[in-house]
């Protein structure tokens, strides 16, 4: 990627540090960076489209890479013995969330899970990340019990940039455990094309500006997630229950100064003097596309936007600098829809 484009989304969009060739990704994924969903840096310690997920006990296919998922015990100090040496002991264990990166290869169940999420009415599940070998043999497995979506990233878009898009998904289980039970044992497990879905196949259209929305040449990371609600206490973060809330992050879209007018307008009638949330707040759609840019995979219904700002940016597209209208808007509500039929 041209590193002014890079910068570009950086600003904008707050994208994932890019994933170079180098660290994996090129041989499969037939591309030399991804698209990072989320906001926070991807890392790539863990080996690329060699590890598997499993759900309830259904193999539900290949993850780009995983972190976090450690269970960790806290190291409590005593009073020193006669020796003078300070003792030590194990006090509370505490869970880290596990962190998925993965494309749109994934079986159904998997989706439906995050749609659920989306929807408030996602179900605890158990499962495994399953960890192979060159000779796709297993060598261990994290299995995790009772865990629930708390976070789903979706990555940057650029309508000029033709890369692989990745998924991130951070779970929170009850509880983790490595074991190499079952290692050795063979999978043999399709490797499903990963580049159907590029960050720079996506449609956006807003309530009463298809048209100029339309025009979208860039989409800033959109991130779902529970969060604790400012009147909870410390605790376990708990989505089903009243110490979270769901919330949307901003939408960020990169327009041509052409389409500047329309959303002017509608700034100047949101922010004019005893305006109504209700009256200038609209619904958008995102939807992220296969390659043949028709194929809707994902669909972000995103509801009750607000226009907070509109600023001119400079995306420069390694022969020529475009100015571009960047529209700020905050948003309530999401809702998920996914169209993969995969098993």
């Amino acid at each position: 990627m041209n590193n002014d484009r890079r910068q570009f989304l950086k600003n904008v969009g707050g994208m994932a540090t890019a994933l170079a060739a180098s660290q994996g990704l090129a041989g499969t994924a037939g591309a030399q960076e991804v698209l990072v969903g989320g906001a926070g840096q991807a890392s790539s310690g863990q080996a690329t489209r060699q590890c598997l997920l499993e759900l309830d006990g259904f193999l539900c296919g290949w993850l780009w890479f995983v972190e976090g998922g450690s269970a960790t015990a806290s190291v409590l100090e005593d009073s020193p013995g006669p020796d003078g040496a300070v003792n030590k002991r194990l006090g509370a264990v505490t869970q880290d969330d596990l962190i998925l990166y993965c494309g749109a290869d994934l079986s159904r169940r998997f989706y439906d899970w995050l749609e659920q999420f989306a929807n408030r009415q996602a179900q605890r599940r158990s499962g495994a990340i399953i960890y192979l070998d060159a000779q796709r043999r297993e060598v261990s497995r994290l299995v995790f019990t009772e865990a629930l979506p708390v976070e789903v990233g979706f990555p940057a878009l650029d309508a000029m940039v033709r890369e692989t898009a990745v998924l991130m998904v951070r779970l929170a289980p009850q509880a983790t455990r490595f074991t190499a039970e079952g290692a050795g044992r063979p999978f043999n497990v399709s490797e499903r094309s990963a580049v159907d879905w590029l960050g720079c196949r996506f449609r956006v259209d807003v309530d009463g500006l298809s048209q100029a929305a339309g025009q979208a040449l860039c989409v800033e990371p959109i991130l779902l997630r529970y969060r604790p609600s400012l009147e909870a206490g410390p605790g376990p973060l708990s989505p089903a229950g009243a110490a979270a809330r769901f919330d949307v992050s901003n939408l960020a879209v990169a327009l041509p100064t052409a389409s500047a007018p329309v959303f002017q307008a509608w700034f100047e009638e949101s922010t004019r003097k005893n305006a109504k949330p209700s009256t200038v707040e609209k619904n958008a759609r995102v939807d992220y596309l296969a390659a043949d840019s028709s194929t809707v995979l994902f669909s972000l219904l995103l509801e009750r936007l607000g226009l907070f700002t509109l600023e001119t940016v400079f995306y420069d597209t390694g022969e020529r600098s475009i100015p571009l209208t960047l529209a700020r808007l905050y948003c309530e509500n999401a809702r998920l829809e996914h169209r993969l039929a995969n098993p």
